[in-house]
């Protein structure tokens, strides 16, 4: 069974290792990039089988990377996870969900397996 692919956007570059860490000790491979600036790029070249984008990031925030990637025809059925450290509201949970299109949503700092859990879902539910 080939091993499923997930590409990362966070600039926080040590939340970038450990995630990266974490997903490939679980069997992913794994792109990992600090900027969100050549994201549909990055993306079309990677060919993920989903995506974790961190919400707040510069040059472009998550919701408008997902908003980018929801308007490409080549890549919008890719799950998308968004994450962030911020303590998060319900209505931000659901512009990032109704309004941008992400698939779901992980709080940092998070547990390992509950992150592994959320792709495992999504992976499989975009199958």
């Amino acid at each position: 069974m080939p091993r499923k692919k997930v590409v990362i956007f966070d600039d926080e570059i040590d939340m970038l290792t450990v995630t990266e860490t974490i997903l490939t000790s679980h069997g992913f491979d794994v792109a990992a990039f600090d900027s969100p600036k050549n994201a549909i790029e990055d993306i079309k070249r990677e060919k993920p089988d989903l995506i974790l984008l961190d919400i707040n990031m510069p040059h472009k925030d998550g919701y408008q990377v997902c908003d980018e990637i929801r308007c490409d025809d080549e890549i919008k059925h890719i799950p998308i996870i968004v994450f962030t450290a911020q303590t998060i509201e319900k209505d931000l949970i659901d512009k990032a969900h109704e309004f941008y299109g992400a698939d779901d949503y992980v709080i940092k700092p998070f547990e390992a397996n509950d992150l592994v859990d959320k792709i495992n879902k999504n992976i499989a539910g975009s199958d």
